[in-house]
């Protein structure tokens, strides 16, 4: 006892206490640590990353973009497709909608204000698809989706420079918009409202030294006697015409050009292919309710009047590059990806573009740079991995703690034979005291007396042995077999029962151990969390 007494001591002379809750408590606060870092990039750098990592596209080979001045920037975003009843078939105003919408939302909204605002564009192009049941919704649906829409693409201070001026929005309708031709035609009051929001459905603007062609392709395929077909129709042989016949023009589709069925899409696709499919209606004024790609005899039509020298498309919602090719005329189609993270795609997207602002060849007229947003999907599942790890770490750690210092003296490179044979002449004892600490005791060692001991050991042996040959074989009598036998098995029960007892000691002990942790680290990392989703979703 005296010798538990004694002051403890560490191998390096000095004296060392290991204590169980003060460890615990280490091992929460860099678990907390994880957990903030953690967050802060999945909820905010992440979305920095994507702007540092994609710069804007150079016209040629022998300029840079960010040398400003020869070049207009326009960023280009693709079926956001705001979630809503519609989607998944979710009750109006349940908490499984409201909670999809609001994640669905605050994602585009950091996207935006993170990473797209902060590349400074001169003009922003929206593709299509704002809403995802948009002709099924109610004027009160509507309206509610479009204020949605709004405080996700907002320009509010905080994603800009205070003296950066408002950036102009250029709009396409899709299908998920305004239907086909034939629904137009049946429910005009659908077209009505989306003008009264949007503006108009097919128009031409000029960025930089191109005209910018926005058309209404959900028409274009439909019935020649359709008065929306006809229009669209009538549109394009306006703009190809003079005096536009000169002007270099940039075509954009909300429905992709046809292509032959398994055609490549380039290494930046991150699912499988899809191939053409048209759907029709039964009735008999016989229409189109849905297509992946307009027809083979439209897209060569379109081509062959504007002779563009890009082609812009979304509806697919991953990435896919194609180059069309007609007699004498070829032109590249890049069909840009979904900006949600919901929409299937698990790589969201946007593309830059840097528009000549003078006249110029066709390649130096207008380059593009596909930008990819976080990887939402995987960051949640970090989290959910990261939960996992912080319950099974706090759980197993040891009662009495981990001696770090230690740890890191196993791993100590040998101070020289000097330190060796100092060491070598003590042994080191683990003792613990009644409130559960650990003390490392340094004895002298007993290696001399090794041989005399071996010695003894031997002698001892040798008289055991010769004692066993005396001993008559009836001295142990069938009695006392039984009676061992006996004995053996209730302390087996026993043993059972105990070692009963102390698991569900252990596993009181283990509880009251981490629940202070736990609370502490969930207050932590559940008020972070709201702190950052609540500095996003403010308007100011």
């Amino acid at each position: 006892m005296a010798e538990r007494n004694k002051r403890p001591h560490s191998p390096s002379g000095g004296s060392r206490k290991v204590d169980g809750r003060y460890y615990v408590w280490h091992a929460t606060a860099c678990l907390a640590c994880v957990w903030v870092g953690s967050l802060l990039y999945g909820e905010v750098l992440s979305f920095w990353v994507s702007a540092w990592t994609c710069p804007w596209p150079a016209l040629s080979k022998h300029s840079r973009a960010d040398t400003g001045g020869n070049f207009v920037k326009v960023a280009v975003i693709a079926d956001p497709q705001l979630t809503d009843r519609t989607t998944h078939g979710m009750k109006p105003g349940s908490f499984a909608l409201k909670a999809t919408q609001f994640y669905s939302d605050i994602f585009m909204r950091r996207a935006f204000r993170r990473t797209v605002l902060p590349l400074y564009p001169d003009h922003i192009i929206f593709l299509g698809d704002y809403f995802d049941g948009g002709p099924s919704l109610s004027e009160t649906e509507f309206n509610a989706s479009l204020d949605r829409f709004w405080h996700i693409f907002d320009q509010s201070r905080r994603g800009l420079k205070s003296s950066a001026r408002r950036v102009p929005y250029h709009y396409l309708f899709g299908n998920h918009d305004l239907g086909y031709a034939g629904l137009q035609t049946e429910r005009p009051e659908l077209l009505q409202r989306y003008i009264n929001a949007f503006g108009p459905i097919e128009h031409m603007d000029k960025i930089g030294a191109l005209n910018f062609v926005f058309v209404d392709s959900q028409s274009l395929d439909g019935h020649p006697d359709d008065v929306h077909t006809i229009g669209s129709w009538s549109f394009f042989k306006n703009i190809s015409g003079e005096p536009h016949t000169q002007e270099k023009k940039v075509l954009l589709s909300h429905i992709p050009l046809y292509r032959p069925d398994n055609t490549p899409c380039g290494v930046l696709r991150s699912s499988e292919l899809i191939n053409q499919r048209i759907t029709w209606s039964r009735s008999a004024f016989r229409r189109i309710i849905y297509q992946n790609y307009l027809s083979e005899e439209t897209t060569i039509h379109l081509i062959d009047l504007l002779k563009p020298v890009l082609i812009l498309s979304g509806h697919d919602h991953d990435q896919c590059s194609v180059k069309h090719r007609i007699p004498s005329f070829s032109v590249v189609e890049h069909t840009v990806g979904s900006f949600s993270w919901q929409n299937g795609n698990l790589y969201p997207s946007f593309l830059l573009l840097s528009v000549s602002s003078q006249s110029s060849s066709d390649e130096e007229s207008v380059s593009s740079q596909l930008c990819f947003l976080p990887y939402q999907t995987f960051i949640y599942i970090w989290y959910g991995v990261l939960f996992v790890l912080s319950l099974v770490s706090l759980f197993a750690w040891p009662f009495n703690g981990v001696d770090f210092y230690q740890v890191l003296l196993a791993f100590r490179p040998p101070d020289g034979p000097k330190a060796k044979d100092e060491d070598a002449a003590y042994d080191f004892e683990m003792v613990w005291d009644a409130e559960g600490s650990m003390h490392l005791i340094r004895k002298p060692s007993n290696h001399g007396d090794n041989k005399s001991m071996s010695q003894d050991t031997a002698r001892s042996t040798a008289l055991a042995q010769s004692l066993t040959k005396r001993t008559p074989a009836s001295d142990f009598s069938s009695g006392s077999t039984s009676s061992n036998e006996q004995g053996t098995a209730e302390s087996s029960i026993s043993l059972v029962g105990h070692a009963s007892k102390s698991t569900m000691s252990f596993i009181l002990r283990k509880l009251r151990q981490i629940t202070g942790p736990l609370v502490v680290l969930t207050t932590i990392n559940v008020s972070f969390y709201v702190m950052l989703m609540m500095n996003d979703w403010t308007v100011l």
